[in-house]
C-alpha cells in the first residue's frame, strides 16, 4: 500500500468482511471476571494476555464482540505502523436507549492518527447489525464507519 490511509482501510475491510459478531456470546454474556494483580507489571501482563485471547478468537473463529473488533484493529494498525488508540464507552444502538443514562461500558472502537489528523473507526458497526428482537446478526459491510465523523461519537 502506498500510504497509511490505504493500510488502515485494508485492515478495516478485512476485519469487517471476515469477522462476524458473536451473537451467542452477546446474548449469553457472563459478567467479566475482575483481574487480580500484584503490581503494575503483573496487571499489564494479564491485560495483554486477555487481549491476545480476544484477538485469537477473532482470527481463528472469525467471531468477536465489539471489544474483539477494536482490539484486533488496534493490533493490526500497530503492526503496520499506524498510531492509534482503543476506546471504550457506551453506544445507543436501539431507539429505546435514547435519553437513558448509560450504566455500563457496552462498546469499543478506535481512533487512529494519519498525517497528524485523528479519525474514528468502528469495525464492529461496520461489519453488520444485530436484530435484538430476533437475536440474530446480519452481516453487511458498511464503509461509513471508517473515518467516521467526530460528531457521531459524541
Amino acid at each position: 500500500f502506498d500510504n497509511d490511509t490505504d493500510k488502515a482501510r485494508a485492515i478495516y475491510t478485512w476485519i469487517t468482511t471476515n469477522v462476524r459478531f458473536d451473537v451467542d456470546a452477546h446474548f449469553n454474556r457472563k459478567k467479566k471476571k475482575s483481574i487480580r494483580y500484584k503490581n503494575k507489571v503483573d496487571r499489564a501482563r494479564k491485560l495483554r494476555n486477555r487481549r491476545i485471547q480476544i484477538e485469537n478468537k477473532a482470527l481463528q473463529e472469525h467471531l468477536a464482540l465489539a471489544e474483539g473488533y477494536a482490539t484486533l484493529y488496534k493490533t493490526l494498525c500497530d503492526l503496520t505502523g499506524i498510531y492509534g488508540y482503543l476506546l471504550n464507552g457506551t453506544a445507543k444502538l436501539r431507539t429505546f436507549d435514547i435519553g437513558k443514562q448509560p450504566k455500563i461500558i457496552n462498546h469499543y472502537w478506535n481512533v487512529i492518527q494519519i498525517e497528524k489528523e485523528w479519525f474514528f473507526v468502528d469495525a464492529a458497526l461496520g461489519a453488520g447489525s444485530v436484530d435484538y428482537s430476533e437475536k440474530t446478526y446480519h452481516p453487511w459491510f458498511n464503509p461509513k464507519y471508517f473515518f467516521m465523523a467526530t460528531y457521531r461519537f459524541s
